[in-house]
């Protein structure tokens, strides 16, 4: 089954920041979207998440689904980060994706290939 969220960029949650995304039971308030710097030339792009949830329902670090009222739902890996304050929990997402059209094959012209 495919993941709706591999299809979308920073502006896409980046739109929704203040939002809610319900995570095995527990709600998740969007509340950072920013973009990475890019690398390699503009052929790497990322972008993070970071999400707020409640004090009494921590999630452990993984591969959680989470369900968007806009967005639909998805698989994000979540990760647990420094408490910003003493009322929530925190966890963010990292996307970083490859765009094959501005790799400079001049650089390598022949990249190796797996088996």
């Amino acid at each position: 089954m495919a993941n709706v969220f591999d299809n979308l960029g920073h502006s896409d949650f980046a739109a929704h920041v203040g939002t809610s995304f319900e995570a095995g039971g527990t709600t998740l308030e969007l509340i950072t979207a920013d973009a990475l710097p890019e690398t390699a030339g503009g052929a790497v792009v990322g972008f993070s998440l970071l999400f707020r949830g409640q004090l009494t329902m921590p999630i452990d670090q993984g591969m959680r689904e989470l369900t968007h009222p806009v967005l639909g739902t998805g698989a994000l890996f979540l990760v647990p980060v420094h408490d910003l304050d003493a009322a929530a929990r925190y966890y963010e997402a990292i996307f970083q994706r490859v765009d094959a059209t501005k790799i400079d094959r001049r650089a390598n012209p022949h990249p190796r290939t797996s088996p």
